[in-house]
């Protein structure tokens, strides 16, 4: 039987996929992707599969690389090197004990450092990208190589790691810039606070599934602002109180989109997203765009 990849997303949803590899590091990784490579196989990464939306056919013909965290991680430092199946949030814990500012507002993101850096994952203004200087990567026609950041053509929650050329890659390690503290206390207070709020407004993922925020925030009214949340127009279009089969808006937050497992399918929160999106486009005439990706492609 082949697997299915509801198994390794947070929305729970997704059908079969050719092949699953799972690997705790990058050498794992690397004889896994050259092996496919020789057979011309199509493939794709994963990480935590938490900002992911996989159809309910699956991907039959494809298969996948499970990019998962290894049973111990090395000690930290400033300018350091981690592996891309390391979650982020785990990551930012460690960081923050060990006095290393720069992770710490992103408490609370799920996934893993690689999904994350390759969507320019972010909160409260900042984002992967301030603290990214190069990642090593596999590509079919290069092999592992290194890139900066500034090959990365980061902008608001993408990268060049999520099109053609570079795209698919597997990311293996991420190089990361983080600034030595004094003392952790103030990084710890900082994480305690965002996981406060995060648990105040996001739903419990123990009971549905989830890919915390569906669509982009808005660019900013004034330049040099923060972006508009996509929240606020989805809320004012009454998206609260819209449903499809078993894919619902979650009560505290109108742009978590959240789904029972025992009911819902893939095309149930397809068709609430675009429920969504024409609802504040006829509203507000302002196209939102998903955050989330879509797998096929």
């Amino acid at each position: 039987m082949k697997p299915h990849l509801k198994d390794h997303t947070t929305f729970r949803l997704g059908g079969p996929c050719r092949e699953l590899r799972t690997a705790c590091n990058p050498d794992d990784a690397l004889r896994i992707l050259e092996a496919w490579a020789t057979d011309s196989r199509p493939w794709l990464p994963l990480g935590g599969g938490s900002n992911l939306l996989v159809a309910d056919a699956g991907l039959p013909d494809h298969s996948i690389l499970r990019l998962a965290p290894a049973p111990e991680a090395g000690p930290l430092s400033a300018d350091v090197a981690i592996w891309a199946g390391t979650l982020l949030d785990d990551l930012v814990a460690d960081a923050c004990s060990a006095g290393l500012s720069g992770l710490e507002d992103f408490s609370g993101i799920p996934g893993t450092l690689g999904g994350a850096v390759c969507g320019n994952a972010g909160a409260f203004g900042r984002a992967l990208s301030d603290v990214v200087a190069a990642v090593d990567l596999w590509t079919p026609s290069r092999g592992l190589h290194t890139l900066s950041a500034d090959a990365l053509d980061y902008a608001y929650r993408s990268s060049a790691l999520q099109r053609p050329p570079l795209f698919p890659c597997a990311v293996l390690r991420v190089h990361l810039r983080l600034t030595p503290v004094p003392s952790p206390a103030p990084l710890l207070a900082r994480r305690a606070e965002i996981l406060a709020l995060r648990a105040s407004k996001h739903p419990d993922t123990a009971q549905v599934g989830t890919a915390g925020s569906y669509f982009k925030n808005l660019p900013p009214a004034t330049p040099g602002g923060r972006r508009q949340p996509a929240g606020a127009l989805l809320e004012a279009a009454g998206a609260k109180e819209l449903r499809v089969g078993g894919a619902y808006v979650f009560p505290k937050h109108a742009n978590i989109l959240v789904t029972d497992p025992a009911t819902a399918t893939a095309a149930d929160v397809h068709a609430l997203a675009d429920l969504l999106a024409s609802a504040v486009l006829a509203r507000f005439d302002v196209p939102l765009v998903p955050e989330v990706r879509a797998w096929p492609p």
